[in-house]
């Protein structure tokens, strides 16, 4: 499975929450992704346990993304980020038979603001 945000900042945010050091990132990149919407199964909010957004991540949580992933139900699914939980990130299946009709870009170089990063 791989992960991958709505934009850019939202990848930020996700990628930054879970850095403990600054010395990491000049090894990060950005690599654009699009795919149609028909592609894109978008999990039903009222399925998510209650503490959803809680860390570390509640089991039930995985359970869903391995079910969808298992069953193959599709290319892409669309999940709240927890970071900003108005915000969506993609959950992208690479085994999906459909899987090479998204069209990922090379990677870019991620210039990220290193007062966003403690020290």
């Amino acid at each position: 499975m791989v992960y991958t945000a709505e934009s850019a900042a939202l990848a930020t945010l996700e990628m930054l929450v879970h850095l403990n050091s600054g010395l990491l990132l000049s090894s990060y990149v950005l690599i654009p992704c699009s795919f149609p919407k028909r592609l894109v199964l978008r999990l039903d909010r009222t399925r998510l346990p209650a503490q959803w957004h809680a860390h570390p991540a509640v089991p039930p949580l995985q359970l869903l993304g391995d079910a969808w992933l298992k069953n193959g139900l599709s290319e892409v699914l669309e999940v709240p980020s927890v970071i900003i939980a108005s915000e969506s990130n993609y959950l992208l299946n690479p085994v999906h038979p459909d899987f090479g009709s998204l069209d990922v870009g090379p990677a870019q170089p991620f210039d990220v603001d290193v007062r966003l990063v403690k020290s």
